[in-house]
């Protein structure tokens, strides 16, 4: 099934939306639950209800397993699972709710990171302006993690308390945005699309971690809604429609929009978790969005622009 520009294009901005607000539920769930169970749980309910999906659908069949590009099960597939597992460790291990939210940031430029890739992914040709523009998001990024003072001592002091946390962030950015390119180049079709398999390993992969690290999960209603948000919107619906929208020949125009994910995430989480929204905090964020915005224009057109369009030329 090929997806048209309209129907790519609302698909794709209802999957960024969804994702936006989803770590606040996240948070919630790492301190009740734990970083492992946190992660387990959603993902099984997820990978279950996505295979439920396709098997009405498009159907699982063992042939469609056989015809998958060979290089998807290794690429797509480690890539979703280092990204499922790191990005709650990233909101876990963060000892306060500001640092979920200034370490959050360097999970949120996977957009730039995303389109960074298409250079020696796809053979992409830039302009001279491009690294400006990418200096542009990181210092976005920078000023988004000082409250106090933009000065060197403040720097210090601002990522010497969340440096764990914004570096696991950053890793699980970095696999997103490798995920999100390899899924335009390889699947091509749904029945190459195993995102569902990708889920239930991923929980699969998480509970046993939870049961030896002797994780002692509170469950109550709260957790419960949380479980189901995280699970059924979050993991199957934006997962899913996010798959489609990276099917479609717009999937360069989706990820232009994914841009602004950091600006409407932050102070969506800022705000959920009862987090001040700073004037640096706001900045930052929308530098990040205007650098990635920036450089998506510093690429120049070619027979080369990318792999990923090839199917739908």
């Amino acid at each position: 099934m090929k997806l048209g520009e309209k129907s790519g294009l609302t698909v794709g901005i209802a999957a960024v939306f969804v994702w936006a607000v989803g770590f606040i539920f996240i948070r919630g769930l790492t301190e009740t639950l734990g970083v492992m169970t946190a992660g387990a749980l959603p993902n099984i309910l997820g990978g279950t209800a996505v295979l439920i999906f396709k098997a009405k659908t498009t159907g699982i069949r063992i042939k469609d397993f056989r015809e998958t590009p060979r290089a998807y099960w290794p690429l797509c597939g480690l890539m979703f699972l280092a990204f499922s597992i790191t990005v709650n460790v990233s909101v876990g291990i963060a000892t306060t709710n500001e640092q979920v939210v200034t370490s959050g940031l360097f999970r949120l430029v996977w957009p730039l990171l995303a389109l960074i890739m298409t250079i020696p992914l796809y053979k992409r040709r830039v302009n001279r302006w491009f690294i400006f523009s990418v200096s542009l998001s990181f210092i976005g990024l920078i000023l988004g993690n000082v409250s106090d003072g933009f000065t060197p001592r403040m720097l210090i002091q601002s990522f010497g308390d969340i440096w764990i946390p914004s570096l696991v962030a950053l890793f699980s950015s970095v696999c997103w945005a490798f995920y999100s390119n390899f899924l335009g180049k390889y699947v091509t079709e749904p029945r190459f699309d195993h995102l569902g398999w990708f889920m239930l390993a991923s929980g699969l992969i998480q509970g046993a971690a939870a049961v030896i690290l002797g994780e002692t999960p509170v469950f109550g209603t709260e957790q419960v809604l949380q479980i189901l948000f995280i699970g059924l919107v979050t993991g199957f619906l934006a997962n899913t429609l996010w798959v489609f929208a990276m099917q479609s020949k717009y999937n360069h125009a989706i990820i232009l929009i994914a841009n602004f994910t950091p600006l409407i995430s932050t102070v969506a989480v800022a705000l959920g978790l009862g987090v001040p929204v700073t004037l640096p905090l706001v900045i930052g964020s929308a530098l990040i969005a205007v650098g990635t915005i920036w450089s998506k224009y510093c690429f120049l057109p070619g027979k080369e622009e990318s792999a990923l369009n090839k199917q739908d030329e």
